[in-house]
């Protein structure tokens, strides 16, 4: 889905882009995992237009992937934990 929002998003003339349909992409990028295509748009939009939202949108992006990446290392410390106790001499 987030593919699709990015696609439709590429679709929408320039004029026409505001903060709400920035927020909304960049919110599909992030729950679709798409670091690359969120960060393009973010350095796309002008600086002018970059918006508390826009800002706290990515702030969550990276906040996301921070934990989804600390959840995966917290899962793999404690099988090596559990496969430590298990295979002791």
């Amino acid at each position: 889905m987030g593919i699709q929002a990015v696609e439709l998003f590429r679709q929408v003339p320039l004029d026409m882009l505001n903060e709400w349909i920035y927020v909304c992409v960049l919110n599909a990028c992030s729950h679709s995992g798409l670091i690359q295509e969120a960060r393009e748009i973010f350095n796309e939009i002008p600086i002018n237009e970059k918006t508390n939202k826009i800002y706290a949108t990515m702030v969550n992006h990276y906040r996301f992937l921070l934990s989804s990446h600390l959840f995966v290392f917290r899962s793999m410390h404690l099988v090596v934990a559990f496969f430590s106790m298990k295979h002791k001499n």
